[in-house]
């Protein structure tokens, strides 16, 4: 009986190792495909000049203005097509981009965290961490997530790049992970490990 038990114990996690290498697998080729698309786009855009010309050295005329609501795939695309061309201000209620399609990994290894997530960028944009209240034809009403007064934020162009929801915790970050450590310790946290 112990026996048998601790055989059903090892083929459970051979099973489970099984499912997570396929999962691994499939979601390495999904991303393999993606980077490939984004090639092609950004050379069909270079070839048909889809991008805005950039302005003329010395700054002298002003670059209009590019909000971007999301920081993840297409919000950081667009933040990186344009900010050479743009004054791009990326609005998202967390500092980091989470690889999604990685998470399922983070049940088990609560530390491949620091593998699929990065800070959001602040070299070549403004960064404002920030919850939208209100769309308007040239503004935004944000709600800082630290807590501070209700604002507006014009704009020229609005790119409007807020993925999808999921109905379970904690495949998704929460208003309540701005940050990388409260991201971990939920990881942690759902993992047992907390």
């Amino acid at each position: 009986r112990k026996q048998a038990g601790m055989i059903i114990r090892k083929w459970r996690r051979v099973a489970i190792d099984t499912v997570c290498g396929s999962v691994t697998l499939s979601l390495s080729l999904v991303d393999l495909v993606l980077v490939a698309l984004l090639c092609v786009q950004r050379v069909a855009c270079d070839a048909f000049g889809l991008m805005a010309p950039r302005p003329p050295a010395g700054g002298l005329e002003p670059r209009p203005s590019v909000v971007v609501v999301g920081g993840s795939f297409a919000g950081l695309w667009a933040q990186r097509e344009l900010s050479d061309s743009f004054d791009v201000t990326l609005v998202d209620r967390k500092d980091y981009f989470e690889y999604t399609p990685g998470v399922l990994r983070l049940f088990t290894r609560p530390s491949h965290l620091r593998a699929i997530a990065r800070p959001l960028p602040r070299r070549r944009n403004k960064l404002l961490l920030a919850e939208v209240l209100e769309v308007h034809p040239s503004e935004l009403r944000v709600r800082p997530i630290d807590g501070g007064e209700e604002t507006s934020l014009p704009f020229d162009y609005l790119l409007l790049g807020l993925g999808s929801t999921y109905g379970c915790a904690p495949i998704r970050p929460t208003e309540r992970e701005p940050d990388l450590p409260s991201r971990q310790a939920s990881w942690d946290a759902a993992a047992g490990g907390g």
